[in-house]
């Protein structure tokens, strides 16, 4: 899951008009676009489970009143 489609979830959850804006600053021309990661080693070795969904627990972080 990109994290794009992770921030327009989170923006679409909070129900608030927020705009997304690239600082140039911070855009290097040889920055890799595309990153892709495995987790099963991971899971082998702490035996770890997923318990929910990623959707349902930004649904829970944002709904935390702090």
């Amino acid at each position: 899951m990109s994290i794009r489609s992770i921030l327009d979830f989170l923006i679409q959850q909070s129900k608030k008009k927020i705009a997304i804006k690239a600082d140039a600053i911070f855009l290097r021309k040889n920055d890799i676009v595309d990153f892709f990661g495995d987790n099963s080693k991971l899971k082998t070795d702490t035996n770890w489970q997923m318990r929910c969904d990623l959707k349902e627990s930004l649904r829970s972080m944002i709904n935390i009143e702090i």
